[in-house]
């Protein structure tokens, strides 16, 4: 079975919108259009033109199609609902414009829990008391971008955020409605955190609308985990690598989603920090030409 892939401007070193470090848009939509892909995610929002007219001209002009997007923002902490739902709207309305499909929600990195990356037995848990409201806020988030603008919503389990870790994914999977919040499954946060992806996949099949395709090199999430790394110290030390690299496998996974037949859209990511040397559009396509020889695409 064939699945569409995509690329996202995660894969450049763009996590937040109003970094003045990030790579110029164009040269982003040039260099993942230029690497094979014909699909890409938003960003962050306000990182690719808001502005629907210059949005869908700038993608049609590199045969490009808008698949999604992403929040990643402290939804953990109650305090900032109004933010994130006026967040919601702004991302979900710029996918709906585009015919995009999947609206990701994603928990950001709270410092207690980022210095604990990948490590289970050291980080801090949610009190009752906040982890209700943590659902809450996905739920509330969910029934927008599925109730006013079509999409799809999905929670993505995430590195250094309170969704990361086997006991979290299962207790979220439980409290969130089944016909609401599907799961994005992604493959190297899952890793990285101690999670086999693929058995993951095989026990919650039904549950998945959506992957991201990442990988981790063994020997740098080693030293990570080892240094009592947080995430954003050990990207530049490649703990994400190409997706033929490390330790997901791929042809693996493949025959699961044929097996469960997922039909469906999968992004490719490699978070990364161009400005520490990564290639990421060398790698973007030596990703996706491994996909190609494995018979994922």
């Amino acid at each position: 079975m064939s699945i569409r892939i995509a690329n996202g401007p995660v894969s450049w070193g763009v996590y937040y919108g109003g970094d003045p470090t990030n790579i110029p848009w164009p040269r982003y939509l040039d260099e993942v259009a230029a690497a094979g892909f014909r699909h890409t995610e938003l960003g962050p929002v306000g990182y690719l033109p808001e502005d629907q007219a210059q949005l869908r001209d700038e993608l049609t002009r590199r045969e490009l199609t808008l698949v999604g997007g992403f929040i990643f923002e402290a939804l953990h902490d109650p305090r900032e609902r109004d933010a994130l739902i006026a967040q919601a709207h702004r991302t979900c309305s710029v996918l709906a414009g585009q015919n995009a499909r999947h609206y990701v929600i994603i928990d950001n990195l709270p410092e207690a829990r980022a210095k604990t990356a990948g490590r289970s037995d050291a980080a801090p848990r949610l009190t009752p008391d906040l982890w209700a409201s943590f659902m809450a806020t996905i739920v509330t988030l969910a029934r927008i971008a599925r109730d006013d603008y079509g999409l799809v919503p999905v929670v993505h389990p995430h590195v250094g955020g309170y969704l990361e870790f086997a006991d979290e994914v299962d207790a979220a999977l439980n409290d969130l409605p089944e016909d609401l919040v599907g799961l994005c499954l992604d493959t190297g946060h899952l890793a990285y955190a101690g999670v086999d992806p693929i058995a993951l996949y095989e026990r919650v099949a039904p549950r998945v609308r959506y992957l991201h395709f990442k990988n981790i090199d063994r020997e740098a999430h080693a030293g990570a985990i080892a240094d009592k790394l947080d995430l954003f110290s050990a990207i530049p030390r490649g703990v994400f690598c190409p997706l033929g690299q490390g330790v997901v496998d791929f042809a693996r996974l493949k025959a699961s989603l044929d097996a469960h037949g997922y039909d469906g859209f999968a992004t490719i990511e490699q978070d990364s920090d161009p400005r520490t040397g990564a290639r990421p559009a060398e790698d973007a396509a030596a990703s996706l030409a491994y996909l190609r020889s494995i018979g994922m695409v």
